[in-house]
């Protein structure tokens, strides 16, 4: 997968696959732990990028999930991802997670 802005792909004439619309940051606060993620701060966080980029949440079709693969992370993401995309919706939302299947990526650079 290449990222590049979306004129140089469209100058370049590549095949677009995708288009990132708007992007967000946040941290859980207050849990229990430090990797133990809040599903409120989740939701609120996904709500905020999808109002700034003017777009519906029950729009989405697929969500590419963090999906730790632990007890305490999946079912707060799960969670979080039903107050936001699910709960309101008549047709299923798809949700998939790279991390679960294939792990942490890493970029080494050897000199």
């Amino acid at each position: 997968m290449i990222l590049k802005p979306l004129d140089d792909a469209l100058k370049h004439g590549d095949v677009i696959r995708a288009v990132i619309r708007n992007t967000g940051i946040n941290q859980d606060g207050k849990t229990p732990g430090v990797t133990f993620p809040s599903a409120k701060a989740q939701e609120l966080l996904a709500r905020k990028v999808y109002a700034q980029a003017g777009l519906d949440p029950l729009e989405t079709t697929y969500v590419e999930s963090h999906g730790t693969g632990t007890q305490a992370g999946d079912p707060v993401e799960a969670s979080a991802l039903f107050a936001t995309f699910g709960e309101a919706r008549s047709d299923p939302i798809q949700v998939g997670s790279i991390k679960s299947n294939v792990g942490h990526l890493v970029s080494l650079t050897f000199s």
